[in-house]
């Protein structure tokens, strides 16, 4: 069972990174939400609400992450300690996807195909000019 599960939790991940734009922000907003909830059962509401608390004072991702490992180490229910094993890796990976995302410099190209797109190729080849 426990290779289903993570046989699962890779296809769907999977399929996660193969969508691009609006449906992938979504969907990695709705498996945040899934995340969020699984260590909520498992750490409680006080310690979430802690976590809460830090990131709204505009505590970084990588102090967040430090101190959700920390209240992670201090499980000692083993039931709660095989969730943290089969689904703690593929919630990680979904949190540094947006981390990724949300810092991520985006190429000149990005935006000739997006925000730029209304250029003329003649245009676009004169701002890449500019830009050597």
């Amino acid at each position: 069972e426990g290779k289903q599960k993570m046989d699962m939790q890779k296809k769907i991940l999977d399929y996660y990174e193969n969508l691009t734009g609006d449906g992938k922000k979504e969907a990695g907003e709705k498996l945040r939400g899934g995340c969020r909830e699984l260590l909520r059962q498992i750490v409680g509401d006080e310690k979430m609400a802690e976590l809460k608390q830090m990131k709204e004072s505009g505590l970084g991702q990588e102090e967040l992450r430090a101190k959700v490992d920390e209240m992670l180490e201090h499980v000692t229910d083993e039931a709660k300690k095989q969730k943290i094993h089969e689904y703690g890796p593929a919630c990680r990976k979904i949190y540094e996807d947006r981390h990724k995302r949300d810092n991520h410099e985006h190429s000149l190209d990005d935006y000739f195909r997006t925000h730029l797109s209304w250029l003329t190729d003649a245009q676009k080849d004169e701002i890449r000019k500019m830009k050597e």
